[in-house]
């Protein structure tokens, strides 16, 4: 059989057929060998990377609030639920319209919660006699005894030289609880633009310097982030504190906003040339 072949081989038609094959094996080691023969990295040998160096910048501004919140609480018990809320109700809306009366527009006086439950007692139904060393449980049952409402609401105060009006406004009102003021920057969003144009230039002025000491050119910027560190408000003030209506009328308390740092940090990755 092999003799056959080989005898077949040696005609013209076998040469011819055993000239393409060869043709179609060295075009096949052509495409595959062209495949391995590119640099990974564009003008870089095999599995190096284009070198890149990574700065850091900060800015810091500081700035002075320009808003105070106050949240206060009122809080009445009574028999029935209508006659508590009837209380809360008559206390707040009096008190807003004081709010209102002392420059607070209605668009910065804000209902954070309401909340209206029963208050139950357990009343005693089977009194078992206690022995010297031994009390056993008596039969009890819990029972609606009252009711209670609370309506907590918040006040931004824009102007904050009358921030200490309207703390003693809230405390001579005798509502339940007050917290704050909590000072606030109204257009915050322009200060951290400021903070993040100065950690931007920082960060350039840090990679010229660096590009300089290691003797390489700066290329394009590859990557950019963003490291939003919020801003720390520095309060100096006296918070209000709750007083007796009928204790002597009491002054103002001294509020003052103090300052706020406002940080932001921003990582600037360039690409080097050399």
């Amino acid at each position: 059989m092999f003799q056959k072949i080989y005898q077949k081989l040696q005609t013209r038609e076998g040469i011819t057929l055993i000239a393409s094959l060869a043709l179609i094996v060295a075009t096949l080691g052509m495409i595959f060998g062209g495949f391995g023969n590119h640099p990974k990295t564009g003008g870089y040998p095999d599995g190096i990377q284009q070198p890149v160096i990574t700065v850091t910048g900060n800015g810091q501004v500081f700035a002075v609030p320009d808003v105070a919140q106050f949240t206060f609480t009122i809080t009445k018990d009574a028999k029935t639920m209508a006659d508590s809320q009837k209380q809360v109700s008559e206390l707040g809306n009096g008190l807003i319209d004081k709010l209102k009366a002392a420059g607070i527009e209605g668009k910065d006086i804000k209902t954070e919660g309401f909340s209206a439950y029963p208050k139950y007692e357990t009343a005693q139904l089977d009194m078992r006699p206690c022995s010297p060393t031994y009390c056993p449980p008596s039969d009890g049952k819990q029972v609606i005894v009252g009711y209670t409402v609370s309506h907590t609401y918040s006040v931004k105060v824009r102007n904050l030289d009358n921030s200490s009006d309207i703390a003693k406004l809230l405390t001579d009102a005798n509502v339940s609880s007050i917290n704050g003021p909590d000072f606030t920057i109204a257009d915050i969003d322009s200060v951290k633009n400021d903070a993040r144009d100065k950690a931007i230039t920082d960060a350039k002025e840090q990679a010229k310097i660096l590009a300089k000491q290691l003797g390489v050119r700066l290329g394009e910027i590859v990557d950019f982030q963003v490291l939003d560190g919020g801003y720390y408000p520095m309060p100096m003030y006296a918070k209000a504190g709750m007083m007796d209506s009928e204790a002597t009328p009491v002054p103002a308390p001294n509020i003052e906003p103090g300052q706020s740092d406002i940080k932001v940090q921003v990582n600037i990755t360039y690409r080097i040339r050399g």
